[in-house]
């Protein structure tokens, strides 16, 4: 026989239903069970009479119900009060704090069952992302030796998909992100997954579905599953269009569905993150923004068969416009498109080549780097070079963030027969009493004139070029220096910030 419910566990169960927006109740019973049915029942209504406005004009806290025993939360919110009601099925209780917005929550004491609480604005500290400058590796390695030098070398993110891996990066100082397949709705899975780790302190960060605009738009395998190509797409050819338009709002749909839910009911109110190809369709990706914190793309720029370093800064402010200002991680190229192309030739980037790509990914506003396809590396050297410059970006982490740093001028001035160029890229960052200046030459020619103005904060001081002799002293605001071809030149008022790892930095394929 099915165990039946306790009088209390039964009365509890209509308090909550109560609470979460149900107008009345239908009870139905056997003959002779009716008198005592009825009295539960009666009980909680006379209970609830002296909340009568928040049951008729309050609106319901969205507080998920776990899969295992835990604690319950129900509510209805009226301005700055809100009537809860708390259930712990027999766990010994803790005092709670429930999210209610991103910047307001409830605390609820241990010992509580029903009644009216205060909405308080949440006094937060900053999070992590919004006081670090993530540097993170999608690989998870099975092996703590690779992970331990992975924290060596100043990634501070990486990807995990269980508690055990969550536990692995807290112990080293790292944080992770985890995949959320909000796509699918919102499914019991996807709830249990959340609830399952959200609590769990080294996790930073949530993260959508991969790419899922290119999906349905310009992936290559919808030649065979639509009947179009990615031509077809470019051009708006009708078979195309409509059949975006016929998966499109439904899918975005289900993912708003699943993350306004996630982060309503996250404790910790975590950022949600969506990397998409590098030109997944704006219209469309879209749709989603404004239900999410983070925006970027992936792009791999260098192959065998042709390099554009230069597209990761446009790409850059491309996915800063689609995102309307929102922080853009860059996903870069931690890896040789032979290791997944039958048809392409070796060819992993050199270290000067990755350091351009990073550094011009922050100079055009990048708020986070991280590469992708280390695990599929056969060229211990080609990893090391990749450490050499996370440790290098981990040195100046600081200076990095966005609130820290500015735009300042770099003015070309060309020699006789300089070709026409796209120009050097300059910021400043800022960080207690020290500076650092960032020059990325964007053109595959030198320049042996390169004016920087708008240093007057700094006549007088010595800026030290890391890993190299330079050595500048600004006056009235500017000096000159020279560069080469896609050339990288960070300088610095303080000189021991060139503490990234030397092992690596001379690394170049091989093959070339």
């Amino acid at each position: 026989p099915v165990e039946q419910f306790s009088e209390k566990a039964y009365q509890d169960l209509l308090w909550h239903t109560l609470l979460r927006g149900h107008d009345s109740f239908f009870l139905w019973c056997l003959h002779e069970e009716l008198e005592k049915e009825v009295a539960l029942v009666h009980e909680v209504y006379a209970k609830s009479m002296p909340y009568t406005e928040y049951i008729q004009k309050g609106i319901p806290i969205d507080q998920y119900v776990p899969g295992a025993p835990g604690p319950v939360i129900s509510g209805l919110r009226l301005g700055n009060k809100a009537l809860i009601k708390r259930t712990d099925f027999n766990q010994s209780p803790e005092r709670l704090t429930i999210a209610v917005s991103e910047t307001e929550s409830i605390e609820i004491p241990a010992d509580f069952d029903t009644g009216i609480l205060p909405v308080s604005i949440t006094a937060t500290e900053p999070s992590w992302i919004e006081s670090s400058f993530p540097i993170g590796f999608y690989e998870f390695p099975k092996d703590d030796s690779t992970l331990i030098d992975m924290a060596k070398a100043g990634i501070n993110l990486v990807r995990c998909n269980n508690e055990n891996d969550l536990d692995r990066v807290q112990a080293l100082d790292m944080k992770g992100w985890m995949a959320m397949s909000v796509q699918e709705g919102l499914t019991n899975n996807l709830m249990q997954r959340a609830s399952d780790h959200w609590n769990h302190p080294a996790l930073a960060v949530w993260e959508g579905p991969d790419e899922i605009i290119w999906t349905f738009t310009a992936y290559s395998f919808l030649k065979e599953r639509a009947g179009f190509t990615r031509e077809d797409w470019n051009n708006q050819k009708t078979i195309a269009v409509q059949y975006a338009e016929s998966v499109g709002p439904d899918l975005l749909a289900r993912m708003q569905e699943s993350i306004n839910w996630l982060k309503r009911n996250d404790p910790h109110q975590r950022p949600f993150w969506i990397n998409e190809a590098a030109d997944s369709d704006a219209f469309y990706a879209r749709g989603y923004v404004d239900s999410i914190d983070i925006v970027g793309c992936d792009y791999y720029a260098v192959r065998s068969t042709g390099t554009d370093l230069t597209s990761i800064g446009r790409l850059t402010e491309r996915w800063d416009a689609i995102g309307k200002g929102r922080p853009v991680w860059m996903v870069l190229q931690g890896f040789s498109w032979h290791a997944l192309r039958d048809d392409r030739q070796r060819q992993y980037p050199s270290f000067s080549q990755s350091r351009f790509m990073a550094y011009d990914a922050i100079v055009h506003g990048a708020q986070g780097l991280l590469y992708w396809g280390t695990e599929t590396i056969d060229d211990p050297m080609f990893r090391q070079s990749l450490y050499a410059i996370t440790s290098e970006l981990a040195a100046i982490e600081h200076y990095l963030k966005k609130t820290n740093r500015s735009s300042v001028r770099a003015r070309i001035i060309p020699d006789l027969f300089e070709p026409e160029s796209i120009g050097i890229k300059a910021i400043l960052g800022s960080h207690e009493t020290d500076s650092l200046l960032i020059l990325v030459n964007k053109d595959t020619h030198r320049h042996l004139g390169v004016e920087i103005q708008g240093l007057e904060a700094l006549n007088g001081q010595r800026l030290h070029l890391l890993y190299g002799q330079e050595m500048q002293i600004p006056d009235q605001g500017s000096f000159i220096t020279r560069m080469q071809a896609n050339e990288v030149k960070i300088f610095a008022t303080d000189p021991s910030l060139a503490k990234g790892t030397r092992e690596g930095r001379s690394f170049t394929d091989k093959t070339e």
